[in-house]
């Protein structure tokens, strides 16, 4: 009859049957918080969550698609028609081993320009890896056990609450 709720993540989402409710950042900081990762944040929306009594409602705070303040991703190749409106930019295409230091004009001239909140770079050039550091952070990342970590922070009941909720899983 319990239902988890957990606030630090970026992206929202409910699991294991709306039993665990993720609310994830309710405005974004970041490309990465705009954007949809694994089952977080399909809808490319933020949300607040409000508790009245038994009852929660997720009530959109932010959306990718806003007037104001949205997300935009821009070719590296074709940033003159500009962001609009957006808040979050992520620069996006490829481009030849060649071409790299083009993107990197292109991509400077346009932060000069525009006065948008965050601006990323995410352009894939040719022969530029970076494989290696991946590999590593990927391993780290499987090294820490995220349910060891919350059920150390939980009394013995609440324990008891979550493992149950992840054998139903």
């Amino acid at each position: 009859g319990l239902t988890l709720i957990l606030g630090h993540e970026h992206q929202g989402r409910t699991i294991l049957g709306d039993k665990v409710v993720v609310i994830g950042n309710q405005y974004p900081t970041s490309v990465s918080d705009c954007m949809a990762h694994g089952d977080g944040q399909k809808d490319g929306r933020k949300y607040c969550l409000e508790i009245n009594g038994e009852d929660m409602e997720l009530i959109p705070t932010w959306s990718a698609n806003d007037k104001e303040g949205g997300y935009k991703e821009l070719d590296w190749t074709n940033l003159a028609k500009g962001p609009g409106n957006a808040d979050f930019v992520r620069i996006v295409g490829d481009a030849t081993a060649e071409q790299g230091a083009d993107v990197i004009k292109a991509i400077s001239k346009f932060r000069q320009t525009h006065p948008c909140f965050v601006i990323t770079n995410a352009v894939k050039v040719e022969g530029v890896g970076g494989e290696k550091e991946l590999a590593q952070s990927v391993e780290d990342i499987r090294a820490v056990n995220v349910v060891d970590l919350l059920l150390a922070q939980l009394d013995p009941d609440q324990q008891a609450a979550v493992k149950k909720l992840l054998e139903q899983a």
